[in-house]
């Protein structure tokens, strides 16, 4: 059982593709169904490990990963479909690669690095995350809403917050650097 965690991630991995898929050939409803799945085996993974202290240097390390793939991957299927505009798409997945690369130069330079995201950073998973969900919801029941006006709102609050936790995440990385 305490390998439940990483086999949940792992699943959520093997969505990533599929939903990517779903969206560039228009079964909104399915990608809708798989984001949403993985989306929540996220929250399930996570609860899972930190109830049951079932937590694995893989889990650790596969779990961010799950999670910056399917965004950038729903990123970028959106962007193709001319459903998000490239400023945005930039400006998210640029702050992800910076992270990763600053993470991984960390990791091969300083020391050994397990990823311990802050609050920040976590909220700008989950509003990525609700932020996406919403549009692949729309975009499978336009009846509820409009696309273009959740991502004429949405879009400038998520790229304040995009900014917000860069900047977190650039002083969290300086401090680490210069204490070790």
């Amino acid at each position: 059982m305490h390998r439940l965690p990483n086999l949940i991630t792992l699943l959520r991995l093997l969505l990533v593709l599929p939903t990517g898929w779903c969206l560039l050939r228009g079964l909104h409803p399915w990608a809708l169904t798989l984001f949403a799945l993985a989306a929540v085996s996220d929250a399930i993974d996570g609860a899972l490990a930190r109830r049951f202290e079932w937590t694995s240097r893989f889990g650790a390390m596969a779990d961010p990963i799950a999670d910056k793939l399917l965004v950038l991957v729903a990123y970028l299927a959106l962007a193709v479909m001319e459903v998000l505009p490239l400023w945005l798409v930039l400006m998210v997945l640029g702050r992800d690669l910076l992270i990763v690369l600053g993470a991984s130069a960390f990791h091969i330079f300083i020391e050994a690095l397990t990823p311990d995201p802050s609050w920040l950073g976590r909220g700008h998973t989950l509003a990525n995350l609700t932020f996406l969900g919403l549009i692949l919801l729309l975009l499978a029941m336009p009846d509820l809403g409009s696309v273009a006006a959740l991502v004429a709102y949405g879009g400038p609050a998520l790229a304040v917050l995009t900014v917000l936790s860069g900047v977190d995440y650039a002083r969290a990385w300086t401090l680490r650097v210069l204490r070790a």
